[in-house]
C-alpha cells in the first residue's frame, strides 16, 4: 500500500511510514496495486498486435507503442503487474512502426524513380 502523506510504497502491515514517520490509517478494502495488471500495458499490447492487420499508415501501431510505453511507466512507478505485456507491446508496436515507415519510404523512392 501507499503512504497517504508522502505517497511512497510501504508494507501492508505498517503502522508508521518509515519514510515520513506519519501514522498510517488503513481503510476497509484497501489493496496494494501489485495484485492488478496495468490496463495501459494490456491495451498497448492488444492495439499493437491488431495494428498488424488493420494499420496502413503506422497510426494504430504508434498508438499501441505509446500506450505500451505509458503502461511500462505506470508499472515502474506504481508497482502494477504486466511488465511483460508492456515490453511485448513496445517491441511489436515499435517493429511495426519501423517496418511500415521503411516500406512507405521505399515505396515513395521507387515511385520517384519510375516517374
Amino acid at each position: 500500500m501507499y503512504c497517504k502523506n508522502c505517497g511512497k510504497i510501504i508494507s501492508n502491515d505498517a503502522e508508521v511510514c518509515p519514510y515520513c514517520k506519519s501514522k498510517v490509517y488503513k481503510t476497509e478494502g484497501e489493496s496494494f496495486y501489485s495484485d492488478s495488471i496495468s490496463e495501459l500495458a494490456v491495451a498497448g499490447f492488444v492495439v499493437a498486435l491488431f495494428s498488424f492487420l488493420f494499420d496502413y499508415w503506422c497510426i494504430i501501431s504508434a498508438i499501441g507503442l505509446i500506450l505500451s510505453i505509458a503502461g511500462l511507466f505506470k508499472i515502474n512507478t506504481y508497482g502494477f503487474n504486466g511488465k511483460g505485456l508492456a515490453i511485448a507491446g513496445i517491441v511489436v508496436g515499435g517493429a511495426l512502426v519501423v517496418c511500415r515507415l521503411v516500406a512507405l519510404l521505399f515505396g515513395v523512392y521507387i515511385l520517384t524513380i519510375l516517374i
